[in-house]
């Protein structure tokens, strides 16, 4: 083969191998961008409704917004809504779905239950671990009043 052709086929294969390098980065960029996009509105959805007037009469909407942090592991949020009792878990909390692709909260509903302090939700959460997809079925999870604020403080019994 001569000289020319050799050098036009190792061209063709380090742009292609380039292309695919420069695409996979972008993808991982964009990927990137759209999760802190979603903790930056979580963040300050969670925020306004702090600033806004403390505790509602409806606890539901805080453990709805205390998984949805855990979901995508942040930790700022979590540390907002976890009750005091519960802070020295705010890592483990944070560290749950940490790393793991495809985290999906699917159905999520929330309610308390009958002015009590255990809010009742029913849904699940995804994840792909590996090649499989794993459930965690949403559960019934205790909230107390701290300073006039609901705070999830763990799973009911």
């Amino acid at each position: 083969m001569p000289e020319a052709e050799k050098t036009a086929d190792s061209d063709k294969i380090y742009s292609s191998t380039y292309i695919t390098t420069i695409f996979t980065a972008q993808k991982t960029e964009i990927m990137t961008l759209q999760t802190s996009l979603k903790i930056l509105l979580l963040t300050a959805v969670t925020l306004t409704a702090v600033a806004c007037g403390g505790a509602t009469s409806d606890p539901a909407p805080i453990v709805e917004q205390y998984i949805t942090a855990k979901a995508s592991s942040d930790e700022t949020t979590i540390r907002a809504l976890i009750c005091s009792e519960m802070e020295a878990n705010i890592s483990m909390e944070a560290l749950t779905f940490d790393g793991i692709e495809g985290v999906e909260i699917e159905d999520m509903s929330c309610q308390q239950r009958n002015g009590s302090e255990v809010v009742a939700c029913s849904g699940r959460i995804t994840a792909l671990y590996g090649s499989e997809i794993s459930e965690f079925p949403l559960e019934n999870y205790r909230v107390v009043q701290e300073d006039g604020d609901w705070k999830w403080c763990g799973e009911a019994e």
